[in-house]
């Protein structure tokens, strides 16, 4: 989950992260999963385009 963090959003810090209570870094994890989902999302539409 920390990686995740970490490699979405670079201003967080392993270190930063063990610090915030577990609901915060729930909250932000999930917030990393779903522009991770978005950000796909838009390649594939734009792989789709350049066929």
């Amino acid at each position: 989950m920390r990686a995740v963090i970490c490699k979405t959003f670079p201003g967080y810090t392993f270190e930063m992260i063990n610090k915030l209570p577990l609901n915060q870094v729930i909250e932000i994890y999930a917030s990393a999963e779903w522009l991770a989902e978005e950000e796909k999302k838009m390649i594939d539409k734009a792989a789709r385009r350049s066929r």
